[in-house]
């Protein structure tokens, strides 16, 4: 369902930290290299003034070999980016299960949300499932985000404002051209890719468009702050530890991570299935 009202409270409570991953996470670097390197990513919710921030998502993103592995912790998730078969591999070990994901998948997925979305939009007040006012000006946002941009391109900080998300990025301009390419390309899939395993998380077109104006301006960002209006005001901020290589350890991380893929132990199913029984694990785990 599309509608933020028709969405349990446990369960939005678990696909907002999604969302606010997705938007969040992995979006930070100072400088760039072609060599191996890891991410350390940590959410804190800012929203309350005057209160100790409190941090709400982790996630260690390893890029090796033309390949990005992202780990979730608090979700047992691994996300393995493999761009030259166009597909990502979804790896949850505790459940035992793992699932393939591919590009045109991704595109048909979205391409059938977005067609539901624009119908529930067409609905006229009063007909069933029509949503309200401020739930359809979010949905419509979604799908057409438009940001007002504040922060000349040799600014270090830049703002894109809206009714509905507002992100304040510290940027560094000291990126290569080429690891621009292929780290957006990265991301970009990333956030389409969140949206397809986790129905109630945002379209991606807001985050493309944030995505596409960094890239214009030739930067990558340091740190990101994201205000959110709906469905309840909320602020938070994503910190990041950048490392230039990778350790014995991250290397055996990755290592153990291979095995997991090959173990024969490991089911593979179609992605319905897995999302299926990812989510009624993560509704479990949290009563």
């Amino acid at each position: 369902m599309l509608k933020l009202i028709d969405v349990p409270s446990i369960f939005r409570q678990i696909t907002v930290t999604l969302a606010v991953l997705s938007l969040l996470s992995a979006w930070s670097l100072q400088r760039t290299s072609a060599k191996d390197f890891r991410i350390y990513t940590s959410v804190a919710d800012e929203s309350k003034p005057n209160a100790k921030p409190v941090v709400v998502a982790r996630s260690l993103t390893m890029f090796r070999a033309g390949k990005v592995y992202d780990y979730m912790d608090q979700l047992g998730e691994l996300v393995v980016f493999e761009p030259s078969l166009q597909r990502f591999i979804v790896l949850n070990g505790s459940l035992g299960m793992q699932t393939e994901v591919g590009f045109p998948l991704i595109n048909q997925h979205l391409s059938v949300s977005e067609q539901k979305a624009k119908e529930l939009l067409s609905l006229k007040p009063g007909q069933p499932d029509a949503l309200n006012a401020g739930d359809a000006a979010f949905l419509n946002f979604q799908l057409n985000p438009q940001f007002q941009i504040t922060g000349r391109a040799s600014d270090s900080v830049l703002t894109m404002s809206s009714p509905h998300l507002t992100y304040q990025v510290k940027v560094s301009t000291d990126v290569e051209k080429e690891t621009l390419t292929s780290y957006f390309h990265y991301v970009d899939w990333t956030a389409k890719l969140n949206r397809i395993l986790h129905p109630q998380a945002m379209f991606p077109q807001p985050r493309l468009v944030v995505n596409q104006e960094l890239k214009t301006r030739g930067c990558m960002p340091k740190s990101v702050t994201l205000r959110m209006s709906l469905p309840e005001p909320r602020q938070l901020k994503a910190d990041h530890q950048i490392q230039w290589d990778l350790d014995e350890s991250d290397r055996t991380w990755i290592n153990d991570w291979e095995k997991l893929l090959k173990d024969p132990e490991i089911k593979a199913v179609p992605l319905v299935e897995y999302q299926k029984l990812f989510l009624a694990d993560q509704v479990s785990a949290s009563r």
